[in-house]
């Protein structure tokens, strides 16, 4: 029965990915998207690479990732190789083809494994944050804007630890690092989506969601201790037209969780708003490597609602209690 499950979720990602224009396989191949469409082209796009990524998971949920297994059954192998290749040609007499053929012999199971289905896939695996938080946000927004408004768009769909550990990734940034008195201190930046757009009555919108990353080294002497604190950083400048609006409430407002903070300029009302919520806190023994640790984030990250559209609905809600209807 699982094996039939997980044929018929292969199939449909298949399927889907058949119906794929070239832009949507341009996304998965870099996982991020970066233009401007209406916000209906957007739900389009989305949707459609939604729901493969929905098979992709379910997929991948149900098949190992044998890649570690790959790499240490070749380290295994050519360790023999390495010891055996002087006695097979000197005891045994064997000749230089015979031992050509036994080293490059692992090559047949990473041709296998690199054109397995499940091995395509992962490739494919996007971040479910876009399908989760990014959709529902377009949603919204459609509701409050013109049918051809523009929304420029930016989500970057790769995995947290892959950013981490792989090189050449622009979007996480190395802010500062500190060391004091034993503890040392590493700060990371990681954007997951930016949009700019205009609401029908006229109200600029720019919003940024990243995440705020602290890894903390402390160096004792019965062993060191690690710890990853993430948080997810949402903010939003809401600019409203002066001919349409009045402030009501210019309070600069700041607590642990929010912040508000208000400007006035030539033609309008600047409401910036800053929400911080803690999605992720791990206290462990320093083993010699953090990915794990990050992998956990991932799972943490593809989980629905870490990411509420309320909170993006909030804090918009937040400006427009803090302004008023021009009397006419």
């Amino acid at each position: 029965m699982q094996t039939i499950d997980k044929a018929a979720l292969l199939r449909e990602a298949q399927t889907l990915y058949r119906e794929f224009n070239s832009e949507q396989k341009q996304i998965v191949q870099n996982k991020q998207i970066a233009s401007i469409y209406t916000a209906n082209r957007w739900l389009y796009l989305l949707d459609l690479l939604g729901k493969h990524d929905h098979y992709v998971d379910q997929y991948l949920a149900k098949t190992p990732n044998l890649k570690g297994y790959f790499i240490g059954f070749t380290i295994f192998y050519y360790f023999l190789m390495i010891f055996g290749s002087g006695i097979l040609a000197g005891d045994f007499g064997w000749g230089f083809l015979p031992i050509l053929i036994l080293w490059l012999l692992p090559v047949i199971p990473w041709v296998w494994y690199s054109t397995h289905s499940s091995t395509r896939l992962r490739r494919m695996d996007l971040a479910n944050y876009f399908r989760d938080y990014a959709y529902p946000v377009l949603v919204h927004l459609r509701e409050e804007s013109k049918p051809d408004q523009s929304v420029d768009l930016k989500v970057f769909m790769k995995n947290v630890s892959q950013s981490k550990y792989r090189t050449g990734i622009p979007h996480l940034k190395a802010q500062e690092k500190t060391i004091r008195s034993g503890v040392e201190q590493k700060f990371y930046e990681c954007d997951l989506m930016a949009l700019k757009t205009q609401l029908a009555d006229g109200s600029l919108i720019d919003y940024q969601l990243s995440l705020l990353i602290r890894e903390r080294m402390r160096y004792k002497r019965k062993g060191n201790k690690y710890k990853l604190q993430v948080r997810a950083v949402h903010q939003l400048v809401v600019a409203m037209p002066k001919k349409q609006y009045q402030v009501a409430n210019s309070t600069s407002t700041r607590n642990r969780h929010l912040a508000v903070q208000f400007l006035e300029k030539e033609k309008r009302h600047i409401f910036k708003i800053k929400n911080v919520a803690q999605i992720y806190v791990t206290k462990t023994a320093y083993k010699g490597n953090y990915y794990e640790e990050y992998k956990k984030l991932d799972a943490l990250l593809g989980k629905d609602r870490v990411f509420a559209v309320d909170t993006f609905v909030n804090m918009l809600g937040e400006a427009y209690r803090r302004a008023k209807p021009q009397a006419t």
